[in-house]
């Protein structure tokens, strides 16, 4: 596993985590930061008075990982046929 820095339009400074697949490959996992001033400010609150984390994980990811999923896209393709097979 590795956590670096990473850009999301909402957050500042936002970073991410990856996982590492047996080849080699990098996959990330889950992303997370602070919540920007100017999302509390366009959602009517005062930014002084608020703050926030956001963060989120992909379980579709961990699936990837545990079932040997090569392509994410399998997962929302609604084939019956593959998504059987779990």
């Amino acid at each position: 596993m590795r956590m670096r820095p990473s850009y999301y339009p909402f957050v500042e400074p936002g970073f991410d985590i990856e996982m590492k697949y047996p080849d080699g490959k990098w996959l990330e996992i889950m992303g997370a930061g602070m919540v920007h001033p100017n999302v509390f400010k366009a959602a009517g609150y005062v930014p002084d008075e608020w703050q926030g984390f956001a963060f989120g994980i992909g379980i579709d990811r961990i699936a990837m990982m545990k079932y040997k999923i090569n392509d994410i896209r399998l997962l929302y393709s609604n084939d019956l046929k593959f998504l059987n097979q779990f």
